[in-house]
């Protein structure tokens, strides 16, 4: 997502993080007026997760509304989460990519190959355990 051509503000919880808001200055500076303009951009939103599919979690969850904003809301968080651990994974593998070039191994092509372990790894900064489990690698989890 960006934020347009002509370098606009966004609203949106993503370019927070640029415009240096943090979690605890959010709640104490927002205004009614701000809120009421973020719900109100929050209509001309779309999330990349789709409404049926956090409503379903949500009422799995036991959490059940009929408000569209607070779905939206939840659609938004965690589409912002999801991007978050797929940068992070990018830069972790940028990282491991460019010191196994430097330490001679590896191809020089200059491709980024995001691997398992590079989610993983993000994943646990996360708080997000990843067990592998057995039977689900190259030919029925038999290495050979």
């Amino acid at each position: 997502f960006r934020t347009g051509e002509g370098g606009g503000k966004c609203s949106f919880p993503w370019a927070w993080r640029e415009r240096g808001v943090t979690r605890g200055t959010m709640a104490q500076e927002d205004t009614p007026e701000q809120v009421e303009q973020f719900l109100q951009q929050l209509d001309k939103f779309h999330p990349t997760i789709p409404d049926s599919v956090t409503e379903y979690h949500l009422r799995k969850s036991g959490f059940h509304t009929s408000d569209q904003r607070a779905v939206k809301t939840v659609s938004l968080a965690a589409q912002k989460l999801l991007a978050d651990i797929a940068h992070d994974a990018l830069q972790y593998a940028k990282l491991r990519t460019t010191s196994a070039k430097k330490g001679g191994g590896g191809k020089q092509d200059g491709r980024v190959i995001l691997t398992t372990q590079d989610l993983s790894f993000v994943l646990k900064n996360y708080g997000v355990a990843v067990i592998k489990t057995e039977g689900l690698g190259p030919a029925g989890g038999k290495e050979g």
